[in-house]
């Protein structure tokens, strides 16, 4: 994890990193209370892309339609994307807390 940096809660940055592989993540329904198999990406290196600076050195990240709309990818595939980190959903069993780096 990186040190020293802070990212404001719910506003937008630009981010790098590298995709490793493309996997599936049982979930549970909030609704119905039902296990289901949600796509999900690897991605490694993330760092903030203006400064390049390294904020997690890997991350599962939904593997959503925007995510697919870029086809098919291969490992070590460089991506960029706009997020907006959430304290509320940081920091789960499947990534590393970087919660602290939420201002």
């Amino acid at each position: 994890m990186a040190d020293n940096v802070l990212l404001k809660n719910l506003v937008s940055y630009n981010f790098t990193a590298d995709f490793i592989q493309a996997d599936v993540y049982a979930r549970v329904s909030r609704k119905t209370g039902h296990e289901y198999l949600a796509p999900v990406a690897l991605l490694e290196n993330v760092r903030l892309a203006d400064t390049g600076q390294l904020i997690a050195k890997y991350y599962w990240l939904s593997y959503g339609k925007n995510l697919s709309m870029l086809g098919d990818l291969v490992s070590g595939t460089q991506v960029s994307f706009i997020a907006k980190p959430d304290i509320r959903t940081l920091g789960t069993r499947m990534n590393n807390n970087i919660a602290p780096l939420i201002a």
